[in-house]
């Protein structure tokens, strides 16, 4: 059994490695923002276009976050996955249970894979900045009990990775297009 703060890494021909990387701090800050423009017009302007043409609103994520090793082997060095910063925003059109739309997105900055912040085997680093955008629709066919949906996983067919593990980058999908039916059963 492994002691408290000690990790168990893979060496590749099932040989392991036991290791403490140290006592690392995290702090962070997270703020969420969202809004519905056509129901603000309407309460700004006391109409009812809500009611005729739906919701359209944009809405965002954002984490920032600042991590450190304070003591151990990586005392200075920051943690791996641990980037600065996430940011998630996106904008999506509800009308009623008829239909619904979302465009979204999230763009992570550059981080370290491994908490040495040394390349390892694989020859980089750190997992290189990314943003990713993907479409989602869906079409009620018979009021919230059957309808039809469909979308698309990263849009614009990004080439990027967001993992590494110490036999090499593991690669994200590319383009990736779904749809299907969905019925509601029950309550």
């Amino acid at each position: 059994p492994l002691s408290r703060g000690q990790t168990k890494s893979g060496m590749g021909g099932g040989n392991f490695e036991r290791s403490n990387s140290g006592r690392a701090l995290f702090g962070g800050w997270e703020a969420m923002a969202e809004v519905d423009t056509i129901g603000f017009w309407d309460k700004l302007k006391g109409t009812g276009l809500g009611e005729k043409i739906g919701s359209l609103g944009p809405y965002g994520n954002i984490q920032l976050l600042d991590a450190k090793f304070v003591n151990g082997a990586n005392k200075g060095k920051v943690p791996a996955y641990a980037p600065e910063y996430v940011v998630k925003w996106g904008l999506a059109y509800h009308l009623r249970k008829i239909f619904h739309a979302s465009l979204s997105s999230v763009f992570v900055a550059d981080h370290y894979w491994q908490d040495s912040n040394a390349a390892g085997t694989v020859g980089t680093t750190k997992v290189g900045t990314y943003k990713v955008w993907d479409l989602a629709l869906e079409a009620f066919l018979y009021k919230d009990v059957l309808s039809v949906f469909g979308g698309i996983n990263n849009l614009f067919n990004e080439t990027y990775y967001s993992r590494v593990r110490s036999d090499g980058i593991e690669p994200s999908e590319g383009r990736n297009i779904h749809g299907g039916f969905k019925v509601k059963i029950g309550v």
